[in-house]
């Protein structure tokens, strides 16, 4: 499940580059083939094959992972570790908001990864380890007090399915598993905001105008759910979808 994993998200990266840096002469709808729906909207809640292809457009992490697995800014656009390991600084990106217009802080990074800690999210174990509290000197900046020094944090804090998700959406709901946000309507700060989801069929999305690197050049990507291998090759060859994620060895 690993090695099938990283193929997967290899192929994936390389489509999400290219649907954000497509030249305006390109095609502005994309249809791709996914062979099953998400688990949830909430992109931390825990481990999701399907889910984080879906995420990866709609969320960003507070840092990322480049093509040679090395460690390059997110959300966070620089930042610093004290000499002794215990203290992370993040100088965060500024301009940047949540897809319903509400503006990005460092209290949703804070948020983010206290909730993660409180429910036992995705990465809970790791940060209930390694963080002992985290700060928000200002709108711009969060800090991370070690309990002990961990020179994998920033590589897991980048892993794929690591995102921040809004403070201002789950803060007050019941079950971060069950509200609007994780099962229907979820809010990032990604290149795309969800269209509509047809579980079984497609989930569509658009360009998230106001993305603060740059709108995708692309305007539309639907998801098309199709779970027979060879269903989606057939697609593929009568043109019905542009790009498949999942290939059959025998395809």
């Amino acid at each position: 499940m690993k090695r099938f994993l990283c193929i997967l998200l290899t192929m994936v990266l390389a489509f999400s580059c290219f649907a954000v840096t497509a030249s305006a002469e390109d095609e502005k709808t994309l249809i791709v083939s996914l062979s099953g729906d998400p688990m949830s909207f909430n992109p931390v809640l825990k481990g999701d094959d399907f889910g984080h292809l879906i995420h990866q457009n709609v969320f960003d992490g507070l840092l990322e992972l480049n093509y040679n697995s090395e460690v390059i800014p997110g959300l966070a656009r620089t930042w610093d570790v004290s000499e002794d390991g215990l203290t992370y600084t993040f100088h965060l990106a500024t301009g940047v908001k949540w897809h319903d217009g509400v503006d990005f802080s460092s209290e949703d990074v804070k948020f983010t990864y206290e909730k993660i800690m409180a429910e036992n999210g995705f990465i809970a174990s790791t940060l209930n380890a390694d963080i002992a509290s985290i700060e928000c000197p200002d709108k711009d900046t969060v800090v991370l007090n070690m309990k002990q020094a961990d020179a994998t944090l920033l590589g897991t804090l980048a892993w794929y399915e690591h995102y921040i998700i809004p403070k201002h959406i789950y803060e007050n709901v019941e079950d971060w598993s069950t509200c609007e946000a994780a099962t229907s309507m979820p809010i990032g700060t990604g290149p795309y905001k969800l269209g509509e989801w047809k579980p079984g069929d497609q989930v569509e999305f658009e360009a998230f105008e106001d993305y603060f690197m740059g709108a995708p050049a692309i305007q539309h990507m639907t998801w098309k759910i199709i779970p027979e291998g060879s269903s989606r090759t057939i697609a593929l060859e009568a043109g019905e979808i542009d790009f498949i994620v999942e290939v059959e060895a025998m395809d």
